[in-house]
């Protein structure tokens, strides 16, 4: 699998149920496109990254109890990137180029 670098510039979240088992689903948007899914499962550790569809769309899992800071950093920080290095199966999202202290008071 080839590694994939995409800019996320929109959200959604969802949040899923089933029976005693649930799920927060952050879909990730580049300019309205989708390129990507972040999983927060009950009792998840994190998982191997991976690409689905016919137009490659990341997928990364975390457990829920990762949700608040991911959904800040979303919320708050720009540019976010979202990546996939193919050859070991690992993913990230994350800020690039921002300067230090951006929002800190001077």
């Amino acid at each position: 699998m080839p590694a994939i670098t995409t800019i996320v510039t929109d959200y959604k979240i969802r949040a899923q149920a089933n029976g005693s088992i649930y799920s927060v689903i952050v879909d990730c948007y580049r300019h309205g496109q989708q390129v990507g899914f972040v999983f927060f499962e009950q009792n998840r550790t994190v998982s191997e990254a991976s690409v689905t569809g016919g137009t490659p769309r990341i997928v990364l899992r975390y457990p829920v109890d990762l949700f608040g800071p991911i959904v800040d950093m979303l919320r708050y920080e720009k540019p976010i990137i979202m990546s996939i290095n193919g050859s070991h199966n690992s993913g990230s999202i994350g800020t690039q180029g921002e300067p230090v202290g951006d929002n800190e008071p001077s």
